[in-house]
């Protein structure tokens, strides 16, 4: 009886000791899926329109010296302008195709301007199905390198 009970215990500790091995392969498989899923995620947002969809200067046409700059910081910073729109100016809307606010008269023309150029901004998103984006205007400054930063 005795020898059955020492090779009992003896299967005993082997059926433990697999076990618990295919539960640590397991866990390890699992977990590396887990970690290169991850690293996938934070990959995406660092290509070059930094996880969004496509991004887009707002510039007044006759602003080159910006578009220069932006042109020059996203090259150096390996970020894609995927499309310019041109801003408009505030003096250039008529008064007939600006909303109805309460707060009309306190309204400048530059800030009428903003307001439709983001618009049109918006409308180029809407019209090219683009479902997410990011809108920047051409007095934007970053850190040369935000890519880095996001790690």
């Amino acid at each position: 009886m005795m020898g059955t009970t020492a090779s009992g215990t003896k299967y005993s500790w082997l059926r433990t000791g697999v076990a618990t091995l295919i539960v640590l392969c397991l866990l390890l498989w699992f977990s590396s899926r887990w970690y290169h899923s991850t690293e996938i995620s934070l990959t995406s947002t660092l290509n070059s329109t930094l996880g969004f969809g496509a991004t887009i200067l707002i510039s007044l046409p006759e602003r080159t010296d910006r578009r220069d700059a932006i042109s020059l910081i996203s090259s150096t910073s390996d970020v894609t302008i995927s499309h310019t729109i041109s801003a408009v100016r505030g003096e250039d809307i008529a008064s007939k195709a600006r909303p109805y606010v309460e707060t009309v008269g306190k309204l400048d023309s530059p800030h009428w301007g903003s307001w439709r150029s983001h618009l049109d901004a918006l409308k180029y998103v809407v019209d090219n199905r683009i479902e997410t984006a990011l809108i920047i205007e051409d007095d934007i400054d970053w850190f040369v390198r935000p890519c880095i930063s996001q790690k």
